[in-house]
C-alpha cells in the first residue's frame, strides 16, 4: 500500500533560498551579504511609483532572512518548507521521494530534493519542534496519527499596521533598525513605536494614531515621521518594550535618540511645540559624543567638522555657541558638519589639537592660558586641522573663516598630533 508522507523539501510556500538569490548551502556571511544587496534594491523608498510590489518585496526578502540565519528555523524549513517554520505542517504529498525499504524492521529512509537522506526519527523530533511535546509520528504503518496539539493557553493576537494609506510611513519590523539607519543618514525622524494588539499596547497605540497622523501632516517633507509595529521584543523595540506608545526623534544614523513621549497619548500640538524646541536648541548644531565614532563611522562624513572646544561653565560659552549656529545656518550648503565639544569631558579628544612649539598656541598650552572657547576646522580625511583666531563670538566671522579654507583649495595649514577619537 503507497503511504502518504510529509513532504520533505521546501517546496510549498515561498522559496527563502531563491528569493534571497544564494543555494541552500550558503553560509551566514554569504547570507548577510546577499541580503543587504536586495534589501537597497527593493527598499520602498527607491520606487515611489510601485511602492506595493517592493514593499511586499522587502518583506519577503527580510522573512527569508530571519529564517536562514536562525539555527533552528532554518532546519525546519529545510524540513517542511515555510509552514513548518510558521508552525504548521506542510500540505501532504502522495508518495514518497526516493523511499527507500531497509528490510523488513518497518524503518524508512527519505530523500530530499537536495538528495539529503532522513529517517523517521529525524522527521518525528523536527516535528516535535513545532507540533509540540508528546507529539507522536508512525512512520512504519500508515498515517501519522493525530494532528498538531491544540494550545490551551490563549495568545494574544497581533493586530494589524495602523498607518496604511496615511503620511505615515511604516517601516518593516523585520528590518527596521537598517531601515531607520539609512532614513536618518541625511538628517533626523520622528520614530513611533507601537503594538496594535496583545498586551502590550491595548487602547493607547490605538488612540495616538490620529495624534501621529496629524503630525505627519504639521512636518511635512522637513522631517520624515515614520512608524514601527513592534511584534516582538527585537531592535529598537527592545528598550521601548514595557511604554508603548513610545516616541522617539532620532538623529543621525540611528545614534541620537530624545524621547518625546513614553507610555501615553501625547497631543500632536504638544509634540510639536517639544520638536520646535529641539530644533531652537540643535539648529545645525549638535554635541560631538564617543557614539559618533562607533563602527568606525567618521562623524564629518569625509567632509570637514567645525569644532568648538569648550571649557569651563556655560556662562562662559554660551556665546560662542551662539556664534556656532549663526555660523552653521550660512554654512547649510558646504560640505561642513558644526559640532560642539565638552574638552574637560573629552581631554584626549581636546589635546589631539593642542600644537607642539612656540606658536601662540604652543604658549597658551604650555602656561595653561587655554581659551574657555576654541573654534577651528577639522578634516578627518586628512588628519588636518586649522584654528581660528578671530572673535568665537562672531558668528559671520566664523562662517566667513569655514568657508575661505573649505574653498580655496589648499590643505588645512595644521596636522593633528594624534589620531583624534573618543
Amino acid at each position: 500500500m503507497m503511504l502518504a508522507f510529509f513532504c520533505t523539501t521546501a517546496e510549498a510556500g515561498s522559496d527563502y533560498y531563491k528569493a534571497l538569490g544564494v543555494s541552500k548551502k550558503a553560509n551566514d556571511k554569504e547570507l548577510k551579504r546577499a541580503y543587504r544587496k536586495l534589501a537597497m534594491k527593493w527598499h520602498p523608498d527607491k520606487h515611489p511609483n510601485n511602492k506595493e510590489k517592493a514593499t511586499a518585496k522587502f518583506q519577503e526578502i527580510a522573512e527569508a532572512y530571519e529564517t536562514l540565519t536562525d539555527p533552528e528555523k532554518r532546519k525546519l524549513y529545510d524540513l517542511g518548507g515555510e509552514e513548518a517554520v510558521k508552525g504548521q505542517p506542510p500540505p501532504q504529498k502522495k508518495g514518497f521521494n526516493g523511499a527507500q525499504h531497509p528490510g523488513t524492521g518497518g524503518s524508512y529512509r527519505f530523500k530530499d530534493g537536495a538528495g539529503q537522506e532522513w529517517d523517521a526519527k529525524s522527521f518525528e523530533e523536527a516535528f516535535k519542534m513545532f507540533g509540540g511535546a508528546g507529539q507522536s509520528f508512525f512512520f512504519g504503518s500508515g498515517m501519522p496519527h493525530g494532528g498538531p496539539p491544540k494550545s490551551t493557553a490563549k495568545q494574544p493576537k497581533q493586530g494589524g499596521p495602523l498607518f496604511v494609506n496615511t503620511p505615515v510611513q511604516e517601516l518593516s519590523f523585520e528590518d527596521h533598525e537598517m531601515q531607520i539607519e539609512a532614513l536618518t543618514k541625511n538628517g533626523p525622524a520622528v520614530v513611533l513605536l507601537y503594538a496594535s494588539g496583545g498586551n502590550s499596547c491595548p487602547k493607547a497605540c490605538h488612540r495616538i494614531q490620529k495624534e501621529i497622523v496629524e503630525l505627519a501632516k504639521t512636518c511635512g517633507k522637513q522631517l520624515p515621521v515614520v512608524a514601527v509595529q513592534c511584534k516582538r521584543r527585537r531592535g529598537i523595540c527592545t528598550e521601548y518594550a514595557d511604554s508603548f506608545p513610545t516616541v522617539l526623534l532620532i538623529g543621525k544614523r540611528a545614534r541620537q535618540k530624545q524621547v518625546l513621549s513614553k507610555g501615553t497619548v501625547t497631543a500632536a500640538s504638544i509634540l510639536k511645540k517639544k520638536l520646535d524646541k529641539l530644533s531652537a536648541q540643535h539648529q545645525g548644531v549638535a554635541e560631538l559624543l564617543p557614539e559618533h565614532f562607533r563602527d568606525g563611522f567618521d562623524p564629518c562624513d569625509g567632509q570637514f567638522c567645525l569644532l568648538l572646544l569648550e571649557r569651563g561653565p556655560e556662562s562662559k560659552t554660551r556665546s560662542a555657541r551662539k556664534a556656532l549656529r549663526a555660523a552653521a545656518e550660512k554654512l547649510k550648503q558646504d560640505p561642513v558638519k558644526a559640532y560642539y565639544v565638552q574638552a574637560e569631558q573629552h581631554n584626549e579628544f581636546a589635546k589631539a589639537f593642542e600644537l607642539n612649539g612656540s606658536g601662540m598656541f604652543g604658549f597658551m598650552k604650555s602656561a595653561r592660558q587655554l581659551p574657555a572657547a576654541q573654534v577651528l576646522l577639522y578634516r578627518p580625511k586628512r588628519n588636518s586641522f586649522e584654528l581660528f583666531e578671530g572673535d568665537v563670538t562672531d558668528g559671520p566671522s566664523v562662517a566667513e573663516f569655514a568657508a575661505h579654507a573649505i574653498n580655496r583649495g589648499t590643505p588645512l595649514s595644521q596636522k593633528l598630533s594624534t589620531l583624534a577619537k573618543m
